[in-house]
């Protein structure tokens, strides 16, 4: 229930004119964890909302680089909201060793250097 609070808060100021850097985060760890637990059973968005979340978080950083503010545009805040709410059900769903595992696996991305999970494989 805090996760999910800090998650909505975030996207609530990223909103507005009041993000920061640490919402963001907040906003791209959900969207991770969102995503890990959907492939381990636990939601069906298209996968290409989480590549739009994926490049609004990444428009918004690259705002905020020229402009100091971190802000999400209009056409880019329903989407998290629509990942938000999936994983707000994956929290109160999903059992505690998926969402262990989940955390586990945003954790080594985060650490490493490597492309975005979200990258899809390239078809020969």
């Amino acid at each position: 229930m805090e996760l999910s609070l800090a998650y909505h808060l975030a996207l609530v100021a990223c909103r507005s004119d009041n993000g920061s850097r640490h919402q963001i985060n907040e906003l791209v760890r959900s969207v991770y964890m969102a995503y890990n637990l959907q492939r381990m059973g636990s939601g069906d968005i298209p996968f290409e909302c989480y590549e739009h979340a994926e490049a609004a978080l990444k428009d918004t950083a690259a705002v905020a680089a020229k402009s100091g503010k971190w802000i999400f545009s209009e056409q880019d805040a329903p989407v998290i909201e629509r990942l938000l709410s999936l994983h707000d059900k994956q929290l109160a769903e999903a059992p505690l060793r998926r969402v262990v595992a989940a955390e586990r696996q945003l954790r080594q991305f985060l650490a490493g250097a490597g492309a975005s999970p979200l990258v899809r494989p390239k078809l020969d």
